[in-house]
């Protein structure tokens, strides 16, 4: 073949760049956000959610603590 005869290449763009880079650059960039860790967003409900319901089995457990006792003594 004559050296000046140029066949095309669809991975090579018109700069001259290989355009897999950029595919790879791309997934790298993914991976990296997958392996990057993680917020959690629901932190603040869970810790309202247990602190309510400690609340509320602490508040059950002296209300029959009271109930019970003053059935007892009465």
């Amino acid at each position: 073949m004559d050296s000046s005869v140029v066949l095309w290449n669809p991975y090579v763009s018109e700069r001259g760049k290989d355009a897999t880079m950029k595919h790879d650059h791309i997934f790298d960039e993914l991976a990296q956000a997958i392996r990057a860790p993680r917020q959690d967003v629901w932190r603040p409900v869970r810790a309202f959610a247990i602190d309510m319901a400690g609340k509320l089995f602490l508040g059950l457990a002296i209300g029959l603590g009271v109930g019970i006792g003053m059935a007892l003594a009465g």
